[in-house]
């Protein structure tokens, strides 16, 4: 008989954890790395203990942060709070952010960690590359960690227990672009491959038997198969402290410093490529879980489905990651008001006035705005 399925405890056994269950928490706290940041491991553990981390559960909330997105910052940290998570702390990228934390930032504390993305740009694509070389100390610690942008709308703790809102049996789970189960999970897709020419021997001059071979040998090729799926969002995933995910985190943080590439697509292709030494790939190998797009929502789903579909509108995402739209804090305090303000009993079509694509909805000849 099959055996039977391991219980999400059983699972994250055999995961590989830099720190043991048994052992002292937080952890390593005399590292004194380049990579652990400015103060070491020391610095770390301190933030950790005035958090008041679990020590069983050893969670935290993290967020990449500079004084670029300070009014967003805010919302997002409301959003922790109302949300009822407790052990939050946003690494702040210059003084001016973590001054703003303190003053503001109420359940979250401020653990500044000054690091210049490559090229010395402050734009959110730049700063956010550097979310993986932030994550080490964290992890090397002993921290699990979901890692958030600030342009999420937290509206549940996504770490209570009961019912639980992650699974804690892979190294990593992560958030998905996709809006459906085939683009979030992964769907087959099959491509027909062309068939190769056949030059024209002269049909009258075949034998039955010619022709009959002839039949078989244009036949098409079976088609080829491939296994696609939507990106998995570098903006919102939780990873537990293990050396598969210490290895990513290092991984990522290198290519970040020495390629051009943007964090999202390096995080998918990490989270997939084998280990290849013509290209000079260690490979992650990491465990990896996709996060459920109805719990840990996007906003395509959020808006084109959520929102239309009238068995969901008692349901109450755990957060709402306005990914797919420029008009990102509008969104952010629209969805906020709705559900925090109002507690779930808003006006729906506060928010089913943002369209689906860009803008607000506008009838025909409104004058601009996006669709529906």
């Amino acid at each position: 008989p099959a055996a039977p399925a391991a219980s999400p405890a059983e699972a994250a056994m055999r995961l590989d954890p830099l720190v043991q269950a048994e052992e002292i928490f937080p952890a390593n706290c005399d590292g004194r790395d380049e990579e652990d940041g400015p103060g070491g491991l020391a610095a770390v553990c301190e933030t950790v203990r005035r958090s008041g981390v679990d020590e069983r559960a050893r969670e935290v909330l993290i967020a990449i942060s500079n004084r670029n997105i300070l009014s967003m910052l805010s919302l997002y940290m409301e959003g922790v709070r109302r949300a009822g998570v407790r052990h939050s702390v946003v690494v702040t990228l210059d003084s001016a952010t973590t001054k703003h934390v303190q003053q503001h930032g109420g359940v979250t504390l401020a653990h500044e960690h000054v690091l210049r993305a490559k090229g010395g740009g402050t734009d959110g694509h730049s700063t956010s590359g550097l979310k993986f070389r932030l994550l080490v100390p964290w992890l090397k610690v002993g921290c699990n960690v979901l890692l958030s942008d600030v342009d999420v709308v937290y509206l549940r703790d996504p770490f209570q227990s009961s019912p639980p809102l992650l699974h804690r049996d892979s190294d990593v789970e992560a958030m998905t672009d996709g809006w459906s189960d085939e683009t979030a999970y992964g769907w087959h897709m099959a491509l027909l491959a062309a068939s190769e020419p056949s030059a024209d021997d002269g049909e009258a001059l075949r034998t039955p038997q010619q022709a009959a071979d002839a039949a078989a040998a244009a036949q098409p090729p079976p088609p080829r198969r491939m296994l696609r799926f939507w990106a998995r969002n570098s903006g919102q995933f939780y990873v537990r402290s293990t050396s598969a995910t210490l290895r990513m985190m290092r991984t990522l943080a290198r290519r970040m410093a020495s390629e051009q590439v943007w964090d999202q697509s390096a995080y998918s292709q990490e989270g997939l490529w084998p280990a290849l030494g013509l290209k000079g790939r260690v490979g992650s190998r990491v465990s990896l879980r996709v996060l459920s797009y109805g719990c840990y929502c996007n906003t395509k789903w959020f808006f084109r489905h959520l929102l239309n579909e009238p068995t969901w509108r008692h349901h109450r995402p755990v957060s709402v990651h306005t990914n797919y739209h420029p008009e990102k804090q509008q969104r952010m305090q629209a969805i906020f008001d709705h559900y925090h303000v109002a507690e779930g009993k808003g006006d729906w079509a506060a928010l089913r006035r943002w369209s689906g694509t860009e803008g607000s909805r506008r009838a025909c000849g409104g004058g601009g705005g996006g669709g529906f």
